[in-house]
């Protein structure tokens, strides 16, 4: 009788306390060969030189998967070695933030809290190349398909919206005039489908465009990450930091 081959997993999570959870969790399954990151972090695929069998899953949170999935991406994978794919455990559940990293590359979506079996089968799913994204993931994922993300600017806008500024302190706030702020804020009330400010921003913050922790920029700073990727210069494009603290 022929053994299962392990599903080899690495843990690159930026929470050790997650790291941790992560490691304990998948090791009760005893189908899975677990690997944390005391390798080369600058090179995503240095757990995957030599030629398996078996597929692979690196796990990580929102930020570094999201980049290491645009990696994996554009380098060549060993012959007889299979591309890793890429399952993100994060507390984001902005639409933004899920779009980014899904456009990224990553396979698999999870939010922390999930339960111990989520995690095992979401790491079948997408070392079998299959794409696993969580119930609340999936759900807010529809919602933003169905309805138009706000642009980068208009998320902007939002956010000081939300903070109770008015158009002129907006205009000043993000050194543009006053019309161009009112354009901005007859868009969001249209794609957010809002009838006043505070309509749009409770709307805003139901659908996790207001997360407080810069995740509503997450598809800025993944397209930011993939334009380095390919070393090209785009036209006014902010930093990762930037965006996150604009």
């Amino acid at each position: 009788m022929q053994v299962p081959s392990l599903i080899h997993v690495r843990i690159a999570h930026s929470d050790p306390l997650l790291q941790l959870g992560l490691r304990t969790a998948l090791s009760r399954f005893g189908e899975f060969q677990l690997s944390g990151p005391d390798h080369d972090e600058a090179d995503p695929l240095s757990d995957w030189r030599c030629p398996l069998g078996d597929m692979r899953v690196l796990i990580a949170d929102h930020a570094s998967g999201s980049e290491q999935a645009l990696a994996l991406r554009g380098t060549l994978v060993p012959r007889g070695a299979k591309r890793p794919a890429v399952l993100v455990l994060t507390s984001c559940a902005s639409e933004v933030g899920i779009r980014g990293a899904l456009e990224s590359g990553v396979a698999g979506y999870l939010l922390t809290g999930c339960s111990a079996e989520d995690l095992a089968t979401a790491v079948r799913c997408v070392a079998r190349g299959g794409r696993y994204l969580a119930t609340g993931v999936a759900e807010r994922l529809a919602e933003s398909m169905i309805n138009d993300l706000p642009t980068e600017r208009e998320i902007d806008v939002l956010r000081l919206m939300a903070m109770g500024l008015g158009n002129k302190a907006i205009a000043l706030e993000l050194c543009i005039s006053v019309g161009t702020v009112k354009t901005h804020v007859k868009a969001l009330m249209q794609k957010l489908g809002a009838a006043s400010r505070t309509e749009a921003a409770a709307t805003a913050d139901r659908r996790g465009l207001l997360d407080r922790d810069g995740s509503a920029s997450a598809l800025g700073a993944v397209r930011f990450a993939h334009v380095r990727h390919v070393r090209s210069s785009p036209r006014g494009l902010a930093s990762p930091a930037a965006l996150a603290s604009a």
